[in-house]
């Protein structure tokens, strides 16, 4: 599982002629981290993520977990979730204001700010250098004047460029997620999803990324789906927090065994009858689970 971390990053960058604030200010912002961000984008980031956070602090899909596997989605699918999660993008981010807060021992202490959120940057003079760490730029909510840690920052501009990315807005129309669609697969219009078959006709390879892969030469899963679905009907309700999560790419796992068990050209007439019978209880057991998340994200 890919991690949301925050690394130290060091650069020292010579000052030349910083003879007044603006000329400070100016230095600082186009110092170079280590990944080649600068401070000036990395502040820039850090007040959308900021603004990100505000509106979206006790949201489900600020889970590092949920995030990764949202991005396996396709268009329809991450939007659909981002609109039942009441995810909220900021619309409006003011523009940022620099200025020298005041001189410490070793340098300057910088804060860059708009209406939202205020950023400190502590920095150090080392005679003709500036030097600027990360640890050392601390993100606030001006409302409250309360820390934002670094952690909830990356997780929070993770999601506010996965909702961009999609074209979501807080004004997009209801999209009602069809599952079980098996012409949006085979269209692939995002690219996330491949079938191909053996020569008996028969689903070689679903994928989703690489992540699901179905070998259904030999055999289908169809009871061994119709098991998972009880199994997971029953362990629903023993989850009150969080760690139901885990639920949800199972769930999707589920969905996409049942696409796989629709697309094979050698299906027969009491195949489809089951395959039927799956989707009405799969429909039932889905809906259940997301109940249950949205139960428990509102606490």
């Amino acid at each position: 599982m890919r991690k949301i971390i925050s690394f130290l990053l060091f650069l020292t960058l010579v000052l030349v002629g910083c003879t007044s604030d603006e000329d400070y200010i100016d230095t600082t912002k186009s110092i170079t981290f280590a990944n080649g961000q600068t401070v000036e984008q990395y502040i820039d980031n850090n007040i959308k993520a900021g603004e990100m956070y505000q509106l979206n602090d006790s949201s489900l899909f600020m889970n590092e977990g949920i995030l990764f596997l949202m991005n396996f989605g396709s268009k329809d699918e991450i939007i659909y979730l981002l609109e039942q999660g009441g995810v909220t993008i900021p619309e409006n981010i003011t523009s940022t204001k620099w200025e020298i807060e005041g001189e410490t021992k070793d340098g300057k202490v910088i804060i860059a700010s708009n209406d939202n959120i205020r950023v400190k940057i502590e920095t150090v003079k080392n005679g003709d250098y500036i030097e600027v760490s990360t640890d050392k730029i601390l993100t606030y909510d001006k409302t409250n004047n309360k820390l934002i840690p670094q952690e909830q920052l990356n997780g929070a501009l993770e999601l506010y460029n996965l909702a961009l990315k999609h074209g979501y807005t807080n004004s997009n129309k209801q999209i009602e997620y069809k599952r079980f669609d098996e012409k949006a697969i085979l269209e692939n219009k995002d690219g996330y999803y491949t079938v191909e078959y053996y020569p008996s006709g028969r689903v070689k390879y679903l994928s989703d990324s690489e992540v699901i892969e179905l070998e259904l030469e030999d055999k289908s899963y169809i009871k061994e789906i119709a098991e998972s679905l009880v199994y997971l009907d029953g362990e629903i309700e023993k989850y009150t927090d969080e760690s139901i999560n885990k639920f949800v790419d199972f769930s999707y796992d589920l969905e996409y065994q049942i696409i796989a068990e629709k697309l094979n050209k050698k299906i027969t007439e009491e195949d489809k009858k089951q395959i039927q019978k799956l989707e009405e209880k799969a429909n039932k057991v889905f809906d259940k689970l997301q109940n249950q998340v949205d139960k428990i994200s509102q606490n």
